[in-house]
């Protein structure tokens, strides 16, 4: 899935070294940022260079206008489905010369 990817979440019948290496697993790369998409809410971590890429920005502007700037979750979510997120990630990858 190129330079971002999606971490999964933990159980609740899951032990306390299961629940270690799902901590470790859930720390944001330097660099990144963490990202909810979909009806779901799939967690994504994404370079924080596509940031400066007008066509993420307006997904920031639509998520600050649909959630404000507060989120639970510690992350950004995007009012957007999976399928305009990827879209718009795989046009942000294309104008940072990520491949």
């Amino acid at each position: 899935m190129g330079n971002y990817w999606k971490i999964s979440s933990s159980s609740s019948s899951s032990s306390k070294s299961d629940e270690g290496k799902i901590k470790k697993k859930m720390n944001t790369p330097k660099g990144h940022i963490v990202v909810y998409v979909g009806e779901e809410m799939g967690r994504f971590v994404i370079p924080i260079s596509f940031l400066k890429i007008p066509q993420f920005q307006k997904l920031l502007d639509e998520s600050a206008e649909v959630y404000g700037f507060h989120s639970p979750r510690g992350g950004i979510i995007l009012p957007c489905t999976k399928s305009t997120f990827f879209n718009v990630v795989n046009f942000c990858r294309c104008m940072s010369g990520r491949s």
